[in-house]
């Protein structure tokens, strides 16, 4: 038998009662078990010291892969036409935050960014929130009470933030954004991070889950879920064109590397014929 924990959903989503539950299961369930694959050597660790879940010796870290092609290849892209058809001005610079609304994605902190910059440092800037769930009705209720303006029934090009919910075009919208920002609480290995650096695109993100098996080498920023960290990051990128282009491409090389769903098949290919053996 062979587990994938894909996440974590061991803090932040349930009560303690039904968390002391599920991990009782989960450990039943690995003495069971031959091999266990975490996403992450984050996870890889929480699963054997801090959840005690498994023994280290029963679990391998093979990494998430997708077909990064479209994103990877975004630089023909329409971008121009994308950008008109959000109202989108040359020289605003574009925030994307990619996500379920729910509380463990902690879209308000996301808000408090772009109200500093917006408010106190005067940046031209156009949030771009692309997702949808529980707390939408919150984070709208909280832009207008300080002072986001929002895309509602029409476009108007002096919005601040716009709630794009789902899309299917998400490729395209990486395309025109200059930095992916990430919020969370927890996570297990987050995808927008992923596909926002092989956009190649700077990305800033909490602490969380696997986030430190992505950005690394000088391809993106780790921040602790303080403002003026996320804030003081962007404006440093904003003079230093240079910076941002060097973390830019080492940011694409680094996930292409990693997590290329080619990748992830010969990797687990290797892990079913050591079983096997």
């Amino acid at each position: 038998y062979i587990h994938t924990f894909h996440g974590n959903v061991f803090d932040g989503y349930f009560s303690n009662i039904v968390k002391y539950i599920i991990l009782f299961i989960e450990r039943q369930l690995a003495k069971r078990t031959d091999l266990i694959i975490a996403i992450s050597e984050k996870q890889k660790y929480d699963l054997v010291y801090k959840y005690k879940i498994a023994p280290s010796n029963k679990i391998s870290v093979v990494h998430l892969g997708f077909d990064l092609s479209k994103f990877i290849s975004n630089s023909t892209y329409n971008k121009l036409s994308i950008k008109n058809a959000f109202n989108i001005l040359e020289d605003e610079i574009i925030i994307t935050i990619v996500g379920r609304l729910v509380p463990i994605k902690n879209h308000f902190l996301f808000l408090n960014i772009i109200k500093e910059l917006k408010l106190k440092y005067n940046i031209k800037l156009k949030a771009l929130i692309v997702g949808d769930g529980s707390e939408r009705f919150k984070l709208e209720k909280y832009c207008k009470e300080n002072k986001l303006s929002m895309f509602h029934e029409s476009f108007d090009s002096n919005y601040d933030v716009y709630f794009t919910s789902w899309r299917s075009d998400i490729a395209e919208i990486y395309s025109i954004t200059d930095y992916v920002i990430l919020t969370s609480r927890n996570e297990g290995t987050p995808v927008s991070v992923i596909e926002g650096m092989a956009s190649g695109k700077v990305v800033l993100s909490t602490n969380v889950g696997g986030v430190s098996d992505i950005i690394n080498d000088n391809s993106g920023f780790i921040c602790s879920p303080d403002v003026g960290e996320f804030v003081n990051i962007v404006l440093q990128l904003i003079e230093n064109k240079d910076l941002y282009n060097s973390i830019s491409i080492n940011a694409r090389r680094n996930v292409i590397e990693k997590f290329d769903y080619r990748v992830l098949c010969d990797k687990m290919a290797i892990q079913y014929l050591n079983l096997l053996k």
